[in-house]
């Protein structure tokens, strides 16, 4: 569990811009998965489960509940609002330049302005507000462009939703993870 505290400090404090943390996938036919079927370590899983976020293994120091709760934790709290801001201080304190074109249609920028105002400006949400008002003083005081900060916001709310979803979903994945792995 303190490697997952590790990585969580080390992300926070460093001027990586995106944390792309995914749990160890054995896949069938690799040198790693023949290793772990010889200790008896693999789990039965559909391989649909091969997808980087579920727990593929026994593990010796932690179970597979254990991990997964602790990979949801670990990703829940670098995708909030607080841990955000941070991380959005830390990266963006240089300033980036002031102009970064991209070939969006008007519509997909609207959409992604609408998007922004919905999720960020008019919600009762006091984090979300907070977070936009302050990354909106950033913009301004270090020249940051704005395409980067909605760019930027875009990738952490995924990054919110996607593992609020999985942990709604944790108790009945690790149900799925007991049965697979008594086979």
């Amino acid at each position: 569990m303190e490697t997952f505290e590790d990585i969580r400090r080390f992300y926070m404090n460093s001027p990586v811009s995106y944390l792309m943390l995914n749990l160890l996938t054995v896949y069938p036919g690799t040198k790693l998965y023949k290793k772990a079927e010889t200790q008896n370590r693999l789990l039965n899983l559909p391989s649909a489960y091969l997808n980087g976020i579920v727990p593929t293994m026994k593990y010796k120091n932690m179970n597979t509940g254990e991990m997964l709760e602790q990979y949801i934790k670990v990703q829940q709290d670098i995708y909030s609002y607080e841990s955000v801001l941070k991380k959005a201080n830390l990266i963006f304190s240089e300033g980036i330049p002031l102009k970064k074109r991209y070939g969006l249609s008007w519509r997909d920028l609207l959409s992604g302005i609408f998007y922004i105002l919905k999720t960020f400006v008019f919600t009762r949400d006091k984090n979300a507000r907070l977070l936009f008002q302050e990354l909106h003083k950033l913009a301004r005081k270090r020249g940051v462009a704005s395409s980067f900060i909605m760019e930027y916001l875009f990738f952490m709310q995924a990054g919110k939703i996607y593992f609020q979803r999985l942990s709604r979903q944790k108790e009945e994945l690790l149900k799925q993870l007991d049965y697979y792995s008594s086979i």
